[in-house]
């Protein structure tokens, strides 16, 4: 039914995989408590995390919080916007330093999400922001912030960046 129990997650929690694992797809329904049980040990070999789920205020804490250290490529599509979103990108260097690959995809975020990626201090090779809400405001952000320099694919489909937006990017 795409759901875990508590149950399920503990065990996976405190499985001995946890410190091989190198993708985790989470299934569609995550609770919070649970997202925040699962990362709180670290997690040593995981380089590819997908939480399908809308990531809320708590899960969004969680995943800052996080030890994450091989960490190359995170899916969080349809994450909420608000505060949760801001500590999550603020603090998302410290807790993954060598992820590469980052979708926010449908996170409808806006400009404030591009304000909060370019002073994030992530040095990602791909940025995936399709259907964000992000304007002109949000792609002179992202084109002025010197960790997003080494992007090698952005995906900003279905925004509304504008001429200057377009610009900016443009370099």
């Amino acid at each position: 039914n795409g759901t875990l129990s508590g149950a399920h997650f503990a065990a996976l929690v405190n499985s001995a995989a946890r410190g091989t694992l190198r993708t985790l797809r989470l299934p569609v329904e995550v609770e919070a408590k649970e997202l925040k049980a699962l990362l709180a040990p670290e997690w040593p070999a995981l380089e590819n995390l997908t939480i399908p789920s809308r990531l809320g205020v708590v899960g969004c804490r969680a995943l800052a919080g996080a030890r994450l250290p091989q960490l190359r490529s995170l899916t969080l599509d349809r994450t909420e916007p608000g505060k949760g979103l801001e500590r999550l990108l603020l603090g998302l260097a410290a807790a993954a330093p060598r992820l590469e690959s980052l979708s926010l995809n449908e996170a409808r975020g806006g400009d404030a999400m591009c304000a909060w990626l370019a002073a994030s201090g992530l040095a990602l090779r791909e940025l995936h922001l399709a259907a964000c809400r992000i304007g002109a405001a949000g792609a002179v952000a992202l084109a002025a912030s010197p960790s997003l320099q080494g992007l090698t694919q952005m995906e900003l489909s279905n925004n509304d960046l504008g001429n200057d937006g377009v610009a900016a990017l443009a370099g």
